[in-house]
């Protein structure tokens, strides 16, 4: 028997919170919930039983919350970040140029909303390129 329904984000916004990123971002909890909230409210296909959140199939993912630099700077959740089975913090890589995160900005085509959240769709994690160095030219 599976439990209630709920938003397929909702398990994402839920580690996010755990994750501490209201307090990066400066906010409580309910207002770093408010600023997620819309996405909350996006109809998006097959809703997922509690607890198990949907699982990356073949390397790909139907939906990834995003929250942006203008609301939590990138170097604030660096550490946050986790390989599987690894406790060790994330790092930035001493091999970025000088500015380390900077560098890395939406296209400004996009369109983001203003709202430090979006959130991608049928995102390819790329698994055909782990282990693989990357060619100098």
């Amino acid at each position: 028997m599976s439990g209630p329904v709920r938003h397929p984000l909702q398990p994402q916004v839920d580690r996010l919170v755990d994750l501490g990123y209201p307090a990066l971002a400066g906010l409580d909890e309910a207002a770093f919930r408010g600023r997620l909230a819309p996405l909350l409210a996006l109809e998006l296909p097959e809703p997922v039983a509690v607890p198990s959140p949907p699982p990356a199939e073949d390397g790909h993912l139907r939906h990834v919350v995003v929250v942006d630099r203008t609301l939590v700077p990138p170097e604030s959740t660096v550490p946050l970040l986790r390989l599987p089975g690894s406790a060790k913090p994330g790092i930035v890589d001493r091999h970025h140029p000088e500015g380390g995160l900077d560098a890395y900005l939406p296209l400004p085509e996009l369109d983001l909303p203003p709202s430090g959240v979006y959130l991608l769709a049928d995102v390819d994690r790329g698994e055909e390129f782990c282990g693989v160095p990357p060619s100098r030219p």
